[in-house]
């Protein structure tokens, strides 16, 4: 059996990939990875929409674009990404009605894709209720994915509530 023992691995140019430490943990300086939320959205307590989440907390290969709420692919590869929000009912933030709906998706390239990941939630009372949703996907360099809400709204509340977010990295 044969050891390959390194503490860094990196590209010809020199930009180190990967980190072993002393104890075996390795790190990825340059993975892509992104954890947004939306705070404010033009003073309305409802949204609709493609959204643009306004709070970046990590954007590792600033791969996240908060002015138009794309999330573009630096490589082509394998992506996890994750999206929860409370509905509303109207653009005043109000609770979503009785057996109303609400539904939300991912886009890719801002089309709908087969095998992308959708929610679709009946409220059986009129509640602000919690939703999620999860997708991993192969995409292209270049490629851009976002969140539409279709049917209903989000609640948005005001600066600093963080009860809607996107997030998402790159798996491999």
């Amino acid at each position: 059996m044969s050891n390959l023992l390194v503490q860094n691995i990196k590209h010809t140019n020199g930009t180190t990939a990967q980190t072993i430490d002393s104890s075996g943990r390795v790190t990825q300086p340059q993975h892509i990875a992104f954890q947004v939320t939306l705070s404010n959205y033009a003073g309305a307590n409802g949204v609709q929409g493609t959204l643009t989440f306004d709070q970046v907390f990590v954007n590792k290969g600033s791969a996240y674009d908060s002015s138009n709420g794309r999330f573009v692919a630096p490589v082509a590869g394998t992506y996890f990404f994750s999206f929860y929000a409370f509905v509303a009912g109207n653009t005043s933030g109000s609770k979503l009605g009785n057996n109303s709906t609400f539904r939300a998706k991912f886009q890719k390239n801002g089309a709908d894709h087969t095998g992308f990941q959708e929610i679709y939630n009946i409220v059986e009372a009129a509640n602000y209720n919690n939703v999620s949703m999860q997708m991993i996907v192969e995409l292209d360099a270049t490629d851009y994915v976002t969140v539409n809400v279709t049917t209903s709204y989000i609640y948005v509340g005001g600066s600093g509530s963080n009860f809607n977010g996107f997030n998402g990295h790159l798996i491999g």
